[in-house]
Formats: structure tokens, C-alpha cells, sequence
């Protein structure tokens, strides 16, 4: 049995599957799974999702991904940077 993840953290560019795809696909089967995803040159970001996901742009403080990862966790907004 394997451990299910408590939050997805995710750039918007990738090779493969891009973020908004990876995004979708998460949303069908984990709709309730908090989202941070962290990018520096995506035109198209997501809409931030108050409790449920969060964007961070790049560069980001690093200091700041602990709070935000705590807050979705808790069912808060999270913070963006």
C-alpha cells in the first residue's frame, strides 16, 4: 500500500505533461488535492483556488513555501509570492 500525497507542488513548464494538463488530470482523480505551482515563464498560470491551490511565481522566497504548504494543509488560502 502505498502513501497517497497530502499536497502537489508543480512548475507549469515540463517536458512531458505541462502544468495546466498535469493540473486537470490531478483534478479528476484527487479533486480535493491542495496545489502550489511554482513558475517564472508561463503566460498562462492557473487561477489562484483559495484553500485548494496556490501560485508561487519564480524566483520565490523559499522561506515562504513551508507557510503555504501549512496553510493549504490546513484549509487556509495559502499565501503567493
Amino acid at each position: 500500500m502505498s502513501a497517497m500525497p497530502h499536497v502537489l507542488i508543480t512548475d507549469m513548464r515540463m517536458p512531458v505533461m505541462d502544468g495546466a494538463a498535469l493540473i486537470r488530470a490531478i483534478r479528476e482523480r484527487r479533486p480535493d488535492l491542495p496545489i502550489i505551482v511554482v513558475s517564472g515563464f508561463s503566460e498562462h498560470l492557473p487561477r489562484p483556488e483559495p484553500g485548494w491551490l496556490v501560485v508561487m511565481r519564480k524566483p520565490y522566497d523559499v522561506t515562504a513555501m513551508a507557510p503555504t504548504i501549512t496553510a493549504l494543509l490546513s484549509g487556509g488560502a495559502g499565501s503567493a509570492s
